[in-house]
């Protein structure tokens, strides 16, 4: 074990690290997830990547439990990939949640200021 300090927004961590050999590191334990394909982001993973909903809209779930900070959209608001549709607070850290296809917003089933699970449905989309 190492010990180390890492700060984080002007915060001081202690922490203790494993210091692994070379051959240890490439075994992962079996019940750690794999990581995000290249240029995918652990939040927008968890979103429908093209519209597989009907005219009625897909659910966007929130990708962790936290409280909404920020909504930058409207129902009836059209938005292209990629879009910045609310902002979630967990921990002091924001969390962005991006449009994962052109689409228009439906609904937003949140308010900021409230607090949502994991897989709570955040905003309904459906296809431009």
């Amino acid at each position: 074990m190492k010990k180390l300090r890492i700060t984080i927004d002007g915060t001081a961590y202690d922490v203790e690290v494993e210091v692994l050999g070379s051959g240890e590191a490439a075994a992962a334990p079996a019940s750690m997830p794999s990581p995000p394909s290249s240029g995918s982001s652990p939040a927008a993973s968890a979103f429908p990547s093209s519209p597989t909903g009907t005219d009625a809209g897909t659910d966007i779930p929130s990708p962790l439990s936290g409280t909404v900070a920020a909504i930058h959209v409207g129902a009836g608001d059209s938005v292209h990939e990629g879009q910045q549709l609310l902002t979630l607070e967990a921990m002091k850290m924001n969390t962005l949640v991006t449009a994962p296809y052109p689409a228009r917003i439906v609904s937003v089933a949140v308010s900021v200021g409230d607090t949502v699970e994991e897989g709570a449905d955040l905003l309904r989309l459906a296809p431009a």
